[in-house]
Order: structure tokens, then C-alpha cells, then sequence
């Protein structure tokens, strides 16, 4: 299996979609907490980026900190996490990703009944299979032995050149720089390691109050790709049914379209220009 190579960053300046895509990464990981000032400070995904992100083919990944050393608190700050966490993922749009929890220290044996304990209160809110961690090598593999975690993103800190093979992810390096932004490399370990969209499920991208639509290329009749979709996903609900969302813009989407430009005010062309995008996204 060819790996396929992310990046992870968290506070602004973010990198464009388009500098992530030339760098090569087909996926970018990123950060949900509770803490107001990230929503601010660039460190939290907000809908606007996961939007951009994902209409550029990027696949997302949510990994929740909050704090280095938080997972330490047990189970009530595991449950209290999680539950946070859940409540993003749903106004994101973003239901049944599996999260990532930061262990983002040097754990050692000691700690790892309360990292299984903060893991136990997630699991409790999102569900085994939807519960991962981040960590070095040691916490990675005992929340794998024990069945604490299901997902595991191992990064090379505290790993003293281990790997465990059972991480679907891997971070292989920090301090590169991506599109003028500080970011670290990551590497897929399997062809699911608990990105957004899912593999298996068809994509969504959620409706965007004031995105920029500069950057949205205008689209006809004949087109495919994950473009399509995000068109396909946004009008169908629109209309008052959910469309097939396969990147091929066919009649049907042609028509959707259209019944989205009628209401709109806007010429029935089936195309989607500047106009179009803007009533996906802001209608």
C-alpha cells in the first residue's frame, strides 16, 4: 500500500487547500476543543475551512485536546471531552467520524489506568469504534492492549523509534513548512484511518453562512469529482430529497440545479456559476 501523506497544523496563519494539495497531502488533520479563543485563534476547524477543505478532495481528520496532559483527569474528563467533541462533530455535519483524544506527553506506566479511564468516558459518549488517541508509542500501545482505543495516531515524540503497526496514522516529522504555515507531516498507515468523509459513506458538505466562493470553480453538465459532490450534497437537501451523491453531474444534478436557480431568482442554466455557488451556499 502507497501511504498517503497528511499534514497537521492548528493555530493561523492555516495553509490553502491549494498548498496543501501541492505539497502532496490528501488529507489534513485538525483540532476541536472547548476553548473559545480557538475559534479564534485558528487552532479549532470551523465549518468554513472543513468546507474549502474537503470541496478541494482533502480529507479531514478531528483529533480533541484539552490539554497536554488532560487525559490524566480520568473518566469524568474523558466523558466531558467527548461530549464536547460530539456536539462540534454534529454541527460540522461530520456524524460518525471517530475522534482522536491527545495524549500529548511523555505518559508513563503510571498513568495509563487514568488514560484508559478518560478513554472509558469517551467511549461512553461516542462509542468504542469511534474512539482513538494520539500519543507516543508506549500510551499508543497500551490503549491498543488493553481496548481502550480502537483508532491510534502514534506520533515519533517519546517513541524511541518504535512503531506500533496496529496506528492507522503516523506523525513523521514536525516543523514543515506548508504554504507560508508551520505544520507536521503525517503518514496513513491503512486505507481508513478515520477520515472525513468516510470511506464508506457518501460525502457531506455542511451549508456555509459567508464562505468565499472566489476560489469555487464553475461547473456544467459533464463534470466529476469531489466538486460534484459537494453541488450534489448541498442541493438535494435544497430541493426535498437527498440526491445521489456519486461526482457525476448528470441530468439529475442538472436539474437540481436548476430548482435551486428558480428559487433563487437566478437563469435556469444548469450551470453552476459565481451566482449558483452562492445560493448553495448562503440561500
Amino acid at each position: 500500500m502507497t501511504n498517503a501523506v497528511g499534514i497537521d497544523y492548528a493555530f493561523s496563519p492555516h495553509p490553502a487547500p491549494s498548498a496543501v494539495r501541492a505539497y502532496g497531502a490528501s488529507f489534513a488533520c485538525r483540532y476541536v476543543s472547548s476553548n473559545p479563543a480557538n475559534d479564534l485563534n485558528g487552532k479549532n476547524l470551523l465549518k468554513a475551512e472543513l468546507a474549502l477543505l474537503v470541496t478541494a478532495g482533502i480529507s479531514v481528520v478531528l483529533v480533541a485536546e484539552e490539554g497536554a496532559n488532560r487525559m490524566l483527569a480520568g473518566r469524568s474528563a474523558g466523558i466531558a471531552d467527548a461530549q464536547h467533541a460530539e456536539a462540534v462533530v454534529m454541527a460540522l455535519g461530520m456524524t460518525g467520524v471517530p475522534v482522536y483524544f491527545a495524549c500529548d506527553f511523555d505518559a508513563s506506566p503510571a498513568s495509563q489506568a487514568a488514560i484508559d479511564g478518560y478513554l472509558d468516558g469517551a467511549a461512553s459518549v461516542i462509542g468504542r469504534d469511534r474512539t482513538g488517541i494520539y500519543g507516543g508509542y508506549y500510551p499508543v500501545k497500551r490503549a491498543l492492549d488493553n481496548g481502550s482505543a480502537t483508532w491510534a495516531w502514534q506520533t515519533y515524540a517519546w517513541s524511541g523509534g518504535q512503531w506500533d503497526h496496529r496506528a492507522q496514522l503516523r506523525q513523521v516529522q514536525n516543523g514543515i513548512a506548508v504554504g507560508g504555515a508551520s505544520c507536521d507531516r503525517d503518514e496513513a498507515q491503512a486505507a481508513d484511518f478515520g477520515q472525513w468523509p468516510r470511506p464508506l459513506a457518501r460525502p457531506v458538505v455542511p451549508v456555509v453562512p459567508r464562505i468565499c466562493t472566489v476560489d469555487l470553480p464553475p461547473l456544467a453538465p459533464g463534470a466529476n469529482g469531489n466538486v460534484v459532490r459537494a453541488v450534489q450534497a448541498l442541493a438535494g437537501p435544497k430541493r426535498g430529497h437527498q440526491a445521489v451523491i456519486d461526482g457525476d453531474y448528470g441530468p439529475e444534478t442538472a436539474a437540481l440545479v436548476k430548482g435551486v436557480q428558480d428559487a433563487a431568482g437566478l437563469p435556469q442554466t444548469g450551470t453552476v456559476d459565481t451566482d449558483t455557488w452562492k445560493a448553495l451556499l448562503l440561500g
